[in-house]
């Protein structure tokens, strides 16, 4: 509980110190606060010996984005260290009967999406300081070639005089749910794993060095170490710990390196690209991927993928267990104006899953991995008012198969409303959208995971007045696994920028 309270005053603290950060002279600042509520009603089917079941949900998502910059003064040129808040604040409750007392008594971790306030991210940047210093503290979210991650704590990115490069180190406790979700449960590893595992907390610390000099091209070497503070005081995991060879009060979660370039050559027009990543844990190179994106001409452009991944997760996750293998994936796509306001699309892709094949069995010749083709087609039409588009796509495989269609559009209407838009009332762009989609599945395992299944979307969206809009979706799907999969989805937004 003092972890949850403590996570939930992060945004509180830091907004404060931005407040009291630089005391001086009256001066105006700018915000931006953005509030939006999602609200959901559908069913699920729950699988239950004695015959199914549908369970409600009526699902209420709440979230608060709050941005606050230039609290710190510019000089006469305009120029000096900037000082800016930005947060994320999240609420979600539900009102079904899905998290009913059966479902929390056998998976008592379900309890946190009954009610649950989540501090997405809440932090204090500053940009510029003595020319060549900029930091972030607080809870933040970091994308790289490592992965994504959620801390809560202090980054601080420094200029180097003689190089053109960036030298980067951050450090604090990880927060996993908002990492996993960019939402998630109680902060510090709240999510999975026994209550003992749930409350240890996550210290983690990082390094990364950036090339920050040529404009044509951009370089990155990151590191990262996170481990677990405190025993577990659960006698199942402290023996699986000891089985391999870890130490209960200092287990290493996550221990990675990564490399990761991009390149601008021909004026933008060829961009190739690469990365990998190294993971300290399994001792292997868990992440390689190459591609290059080469714009043809001013209307048509050309791109191909290649990844080869070995899935992993945290140390601590049994999700480790079932990822012996890796993978690769070649994707190649082409896409252009077809006409003045037509874009076709074709893409293609070729996936290899490695296993073990024969395992060395006498006279089994069969092969060492699982192919995956597929490819697909789209064509779109734009106007000023809206668009219409068709997708097709089709996979077959080790892993089954599956074709498909999808046709979708958006338009705009002119409505003559009783108060619109506009202050006084008048006229208001009211956005009609839809969307139907057929597609027919078959498993390569199990024989009766196979069907065909149909979709329908519908939905209108009204922009109420200067930063108030509303957007309602009604969505029904029907296959063998359900007559009526209908769901109700609406959506309120509002934004304040004075």
């Amino acid at each position: 509980m003092a972890l949850r309270a403590r996570a939930g005053c992060i945004a509180l603290v830091v907004f404060l110190a931005a407040l009291t950060a630089a005391p001086g002279p009256a001066r105006g600042y700018d915000f931006e606060v953005d509030a939006t509520v999602v609200g959901q009603g559908y069913q699920v089917r729950q699988v239950r010996l004695g015959g199914d079941r549908l369970l409600n949900r009526r699902r209420l998502l709440g979230s608060l984005r709050l941005g606050v910059w230039n609290l710190l003064p510019r000089n006469a040129h305009g120029r000096g260290p900037t000082l800016s808040f930005a947060s994320n604040l999240r609420y979600g409750a539900d009102f079904g009967d899905y998290l009913e007392q059966a479902a929390l008594d056998a998976t008592p971790e379900l309890e946190a999406q009954q009610r649950q306030l989540d501090v997405m991210y809440a932090y204090l940047e500053g940009q510029g300081f003595w020319g060549r210093v900029d930091f972030r503290a607080g809870r933040q979210v970091s994308v790289d070639g490592l992965d994504w991650f959620a801390f809560d704590g202090l980054t601080v990115r420094v200029r180097t005089p003689a190089l053109p490069l960036l030298v980067e180190t951050s450090g604090g406790l990880e927060a996993r749910a908002a990492r996993e979700e960019l939402s998630g449960a109680p902060a510090y590893g709240d999510v999975g794993g026994t209550s003992a595992e749930r409350a240890l907390l996550s210290p983690t610390i990082g390094a990364a060095l950036e090339l920050a000099g040529p404009r044509w091209a951009a370089a990155r070497l990151s590191y990262r170490r996170t481990t677990s503070a405190g025993a577990t005081g659960d006698e199942a995991v402290d023996r699986d710990l000891a089985a391999l060879g870890l130490e209960d009060d200092q287990l290493v979660r996550a221990e990675r390196l990564t490399l990761s370039g991009r390149a601008w050559l021909l004026g933008g027009r060829l961009q190739p690209y690469a990365g990998a990543r190294f993971d300290a844990l399994r001792r292997v190179v868990d992440q390689r991927y190459a591609g290059v994106s080469a714009r043809v001409t001013a209307a048509h452009t050309l791109r191909a993928d290649y990844q080869n991944a070995l899935p992993s997760w945290d140390g601590d996750s049994i999700f480790n267990v079932f990822t012996q293998y890796p993978y690769d994936d070649l994707r190649v796509a082409w896409d252009g104006v077809a006409a003045a306001c037509w874009r076709a699309e074709l893409r293609g892709t070729a996936r290899w899953f490695h296993h073990a094949g024969c395992d060395g069995a006498a006279g089994c010749d069969a092969p060492a991995y699982d192919v995956d083709l597929g490819g697909g087609a789209a064509l779109e039409w734009s106007r000023r008012r809206g668009h219409l588009r068709g997708d097709g796509w089709f996979s077959a495989g080790g892993s089954g198969r599956s074709v498909g269609l999808d046709l979708s559009g958006a338009w705009k209407v002119r409505w003559r409303l009783g108060r619109g838009v506009d202050a006084g009332g008048g006229d208001s762009d009211v956005q009609l959208d839809g969307r139907l989609t057929l597609q027919a599945f078959e498993d390569a395992l199990r024989a009766e995971l196979e069907g065909v299944s149909f979709g329908a979307q519908v939905g209108v969206g009204w922009p109420i007045r200067p930063g108030l809009s509303a957007h309602i979706w009604v969505e029904d799907n029907i296959s063998r696994f359900y007559d009526s999969a209908l769901r109700v989805v609406g959506v309120l937004d509002l934004e304040v920028m004075p």
